[in-house]
């Protein structure tokens, strides 16, 4: 769990353009004996005061339209009150064109054609017909008109799906044991991957080096919803984003000979025909490293046929394996019973909070996208629950709430009153907002208690409550067998799962995710760690696509089953935080590799070496020098040992040596930046014991700084093969890290940053200057799972940088600029809640290369 409070100067409430809705598809204050029965409250940001939620009486702008979900009916409102002009109402959607709108329509089966038809006479642009549904444009001006038309169910808006994130490798390829996989000859040879993201910009140019060759790549490009393009730069959204490129270098740095099929669908149904298109390819594997909103009841079904759980199901039943990032949601979502503490239809998310507060810096947060399903029929539900957006005000402090009057906000209140249309689902989508504070809240209209309920913050920003648990996302949560939902733990520290990484249990109690695999790892892609499920996910890709080939009549379900059984557990084996454990590929059942066999003779050459007519010439071996004759088998010199005859056993050892060293070779660089890191660490807490004795007026003498080396790993008795490591290096003392600084209680550490310690990281921050920084590194342990928070202080700008285990190189688990720029605070603050292990602080600055003094306070490490 982290905490980061961002404040950034706040913007003008400029023109928050949308939001759009898919109708289908900390600090709470206590009570006091003088405060009146809670209401819906949040505290102010400087923790003084509490505001009321003003009650709400029924349903604000009920729809005119109650088959259309309640943003196209605020955008036909729009246009025909002339609020806006039909060009600016349609801008109010995800997706449009000139003056109309992406929306599907859900429609009775047998009336596809001629609802069809009616849409291109009338200005419509069917896009992708199914037997259920058409995805369409359609001008705002015949919305209204074609809710109603014969057939028409329900028409809802269309939003797009959102991402989990050569000589550079991933270091998830040693940590999941593909090394040994990759010696034997087993790197993805005939086996085909489909990766299903968004977000391809720079693959091209990484083509033939980090990412496939251009013979090995097949491309579908959508440019809209429906349109297709077969180039692969027409992959490239306007975004600029590089997500997609970043998971297939993970996946090709883990299968390095298969052949990629890449798409970017932008709606359901163009997930549905992308998947068709990669089974009538006979793609094996699939990666998907996106969620769409919930479509079903979280057990792992959905009522649409164009739903994504739908394409999961059809792909497995094609024959393709499915790897699922199981989503960043730990932290931004809120699972649990609906409970109302004191009768006024709110649901406390505390004892005496109402609303879920997160923090928005418009630097970075583009919109805030949130959901909320919960216990009721879909396709028919009763129970009304709306889900409603406030802001807290920068001036007085007190709750204002965005309303279905408020330019750039829409969606949240649509009808549950049993109809075959209605679903226990709400949305909104609030784009550009100002910074500040915000939070959220879940109304009862009806004042029936639903059971559980399930509140999921879409645009990734953090929860103020969260649950951690319940947080999967889809379509990761399905029940298919032949899918695997991937969790995310960072490589540096494979021991902790990733604070963001989604966790079971699914709704109807399921245990969530699958498996873990690696994140936080180096790519060509990014100039920084690439994070996430998203980048979990293609390693286990990869290991599954290398399985495949392996054992290439494996089906689905056995593939799956393969890494479960295989997954190193991490506690009970499945539970809710890393499934069955994590991948790994174990080097026994990589397939020995044919012995070669050497080019030089055992034994003296005769002038003239003759094959014999009975044996099969190895190429390369010359033999003994036997009588050429037709039937007999020549007898070899005395001291002639052919290459054949080397027991079997040996030759399955040798390769299981080199396989090993292999794999070790991937960890060597991480164990000695730990090795290094812990002989500083002794060495300062060394130190720290002689000042204590001194003071103590019992001196004693200062211990010799005398690092422990590991002793190199045997070799069992039966492997008569030296290991490469078997040289007598451990009698070298490694010199301590002079930069590194151990802390062992809470307290404050004063430093200086010169040209004698530096770092070279990147900033997430954005124009972050990129090079070489002046540094301070700071380690710690925690002998069990604490909360702590970091501070930096200093007269220049500085920036900090939280690390998984001992040393310069760990994955980073947080970072954060400045504590609140608003109040021109440029100093830097982490809060973070850490599990046992050993940690890492790299104290630096904004700014390239910059001397001064800071000041470095810890608590909660004691």
């Amino acid at each position: 769990m982290k905490t980061i409070w961002l404040t950034i100067t706040a913007a003008a409430f400029a023109m928050a353009l949308l939001f759009a809705t898919l109708a289908n598809g900390n600090y709470a204050t206590a009570q006091t004996t003088d405060t009146p029965t809670p209401v819906p409250t949040v505290e102010r940001p400087d923790g003084s005061g509490v505001q009321d939620l003003p009650p709400i009486e029924g349903k604000l702008n009920p729809p005119q339209y109650p088959n259309m979900d309640s943003n196209l009916n605020r955008i036909v409102q729009q246009a025909q009150s002339g609020q806006f002009t039909v060009q600016a109402a349609a801008e109010n959607a995800p997706m449009h064109s000139g003056t109309s709108v992406a929306v599907t329509l859900y429609i009775t089966e047998g009336y596809a054609d001629s609802i069809s038809d009616y849409l291109t006479d009338n200005g419509g642009d069917p896009r992708n017909i199914g037997v259920d549904y058409i995805e369409a444009y359609i001008p705002v001006s015949l919305l209204a008109e074609a809710s109603q038309q014969e057939g028409v169910i329900s028409v809802r808006t269309i939003i797009p799906p959102q991402p989990a994130q050569g000589t550079v490798v991933s270091e998830g390829v040693a940590a999941h044991g593909a090394p040994a996989w990759h010696a034997a000859g087993v790197k993805g040879q005939g086996v085909k991957i489909g990766v299903i993201d968004t977000g391809f910009e720079g693959f091209r140019s990484l083509m033939g080096s980090e990412l496939p060759a251009e013979g090995s790549v097949r491309a579908r490009c959508y440019t809209d919803v429906g349109v297709l393009a077969s180039d692969i730069n027409d992959c490239i959204d306007t975004s600029g984003s590089k997500h997609g490129a970043a998971v297939t270098e993970a996946l090709f740095d883990i299968a390095p000979e298969a052949e990629y099929y890449i798409a970017n669908p932008i709606s359901l149904g163009d997930l549905q025909a992308t998947v068709q298109w990669m089974i009538d390819r006979d793609v094996d594997v699939i990666n998907m490293s996106l969620s769409w909103g919930w479509e079903g009841p979280g057990d792992g079904t959905t009522p649409f046929t164009n739903g994504a759980l739908r394409s999961v199901d059809t792909a497995v039943d094609g024959g393709i394996t499915w790897a699922n990032s199981a989503g960043n949601a730990a932290v931004d979502t809120w699972f649990g019973d609906f409970v109302d503490a004191n009768n006024n239809r709110w649901h406390n998310f505390s004892e005496t909070d109402e609303c879920n507060r997160m923090e928005i810096d418009d630097s970075v947060d583009s919109s805030i996208r949130a959901e909320l399903r919960w216990n009721d029929n879909w396709s028919g539900a009763s129970r009304d629950l709306d889900l409603y957006l406030y802001r807290v005000s920068t001036l007085t402090g007190e709750l204002e709430r965005i309303t279905h009057d408020s330019v750039g906000h829409i969606g949240g209140e649509d009808f549950q009153t049993g109809l075959s249309f209605h679903d226990p689902y709400e949305s909104i989508w609030y784009i550009f907002p100002a910074s500040g504070t915000y939070c959220l809240g879940i109304k009862s209209t009806d004042g029936t208690s639903p059971g559980w309920i399930q509140l999921r913050l879409r645009s990734q920003q953090e929860l103020e409550h969260h649950t951690l648990n319940g947080s999967i996302v889809n379509p990761a949560e399905s029940a298919n067998l032949g899918l695997l939902a991937v969790g995310a733990a960072p490589w540096g520290n494979l021991q902790v799962i990733d604070y963001y990484s989604s966790r079971g249990p699914t709704p109807d109690g399921r245990i969530k995710p699958d498996i873990v695999g690696a994140s936080n790892v180096t790519t060509a892609t990014f100039s920084f760690p690439f994070s996430g499920t998203s980048a979990s996910s293609p390693h286990v890709a990869g290991m599954a696509a290398l399985v495949k080939q392996r054992f290439p009549n494996y089906s689905p379900q056995q593939v799956t089953q393969y890494l479960k059984n295989n997954a190193e557990a991490r506690g009970a084996k499945p539970n809710n935080t890393w499934g069955y454990g994590f991948a790994m590929l174990p080097a026994s059942d990589a397939p020995q590799p044919t012995p070669t066999p050497t080019t030089e003779p055992t034994v003296p050459r005769t002038a003239t070496p003759v094959p014999t007519a009975t044996l099969t010439p190895v190429p390369g071996q010359p033999t003994a020098t036997p009588e050429p004759t037709a039937t007999a088998t020549p007898i070899p010199g005395p001291t002639a040992t052919p290459a054949p005859t080397v027991p079997t056993e040996v030759l399955s050892r040798l390769s299981a040596l080199e396989t090993l060293v292999a794999t070790l070779q991937g960890l060597i660089s991480t164990l000695e930046g730990s090795i290094s890191a812990l002989n500083s660490n002794v060495w300062a807490l060394a130190s720290r014991v002689a000042v204590l004795e001194a003071d103590a007026s019992s001196p004693q003498p200062t211990p010799t700084q005398t690092p422990v080396v590991p002793t190199p790993t045997t070799v069992p008795d039966e492997t008569p093969v030296p290991t490469p490591t078997t040289e007598p290096v451990p009698t070298e003392t490694p010199v301590a890290d002079a930069c590194l600084t151990g802390i062992a209680s809470d307290g404050a550490e004063n430093g200086s940053w010169s040209s004698a310690c530096t770092t070279d990281r990147n900033l997430v921050t954005a124009n972050a200057p990129v090079g070489t920084r002046y540094a301070g590194y700071y380690t710690f342990v925690l002998s069990q799972q604490s909360e702590v928070t970091i501070t930096l202080e200093s007269s220049e700008d500085t920036y900090l940088f939280l690390l998984s285990g001992h040393g310069r190189n760990g994955g980073v688990i947080e970072q954060n600029d400045d504590i609140d720029t608003d109040a021109q605070n440029y100093n830097s603050r982490v809060v973070a809640t850490l599990a046992e292990g050993e940690y890492t602080i790299l104290a630096t600055t904004y700014k390239l290369a910059t001397a001064g003094d800071f000041t470095l306070t810890v608590s909660g490490i004691q």
